[in-house]
């Protein structure tokens, strides 16, 4: 954020649709309504030309002095990542890390659909994020705990048995996951130009363990 024009796409959209002054620019930040998230993994973005028909759409109704440039947001990934003091901060934790569901030894539900229940609201969460939003990690927790039968959740370091007792995520932007990258249990305020998604959700199921309580 430094320095944008050493970044591909912020230089190739100020190529492409800026001129050479910046201070009569409006940025539009896009996200493609349909697969924003390709294979729940890569970020996608909008092509020049889908870029260029909001461009012309504007240009209808902008003050003659202003002139529109499309962007392409920041996407922020989420996963469960636990950190132990000491640790270097790399997405590569979140490999070992996985959401552990205590669930009440007398309850009717069984561990499969209890399984499918979280899943369900992974999903619907982070299907249902904007640009900009708080991602409020606390109202999934929060839905998580109000499943029937489920009497505790925690996340647990399946290579050091080292555990949390909160649900713990790294958070990291895709394109410089060396050098953004954040863990947190905390809800997560994103800038305007931000869009969170939860990283490889098709496979969240293999993450999340149940036990009995």
């Amino acid at each position: 954020m430094n320095k944008p024009n050493e970044d591909c796409r912020v230089l190739f959209n100020q190529v492409k649709f800026a001129p050479s002054t910046n201070f009569n620019n409006v940025y539009i930040f896009t996200v493609p309504k349909i697969s924003p998230i390709l294979n729940d993994i890569t970020p996608n973005y909008l092509n020049p030309s889908q870029k260029q028909i909001i461009i012309n759409e504007c240009n209808l109704k902008k003050d003659i002095t202003h002139t529109i440039v499309c962007m392409d947001p920041i996407y922020k990934a989420f996963t469960f990542g636990l950190q132990i003091t000491g640790e270097s901060e790399s997405i590569s934790l979140g490999d070992n890390t996985y959401l552990v569901i205590k669930k009440d030894i007398n309850t009717k539900t069984n561990s499969s659909v209890l399984k499918d229940q979280v899943i369900t609201i992974y999903k619907n969460y982070f299907n249902s994020i904007k640009l900009g939003d708080v991602v409020n990690l606390s109202k999934i927790t929060d839905d998580i705990l109000n499943i029937e039968g489920v009497r505790n959740i925690f996340t647990r370091r399946v290579d050091t048995g080292y555990e949390a007792q909160k649900i713990n995520y790294v958070v990291w932007n895709p394109l410089y996951e060396q050098d953004d990258v954040l863990f947190t249990s905390q809800n997560y305020k994103m800038q305007n130009f931000m869009y969170a998604y939860f990283y490889d959700i098709s496979n969240i199921g293999s993450k999340i363990i149940i036990e009995n309580e």
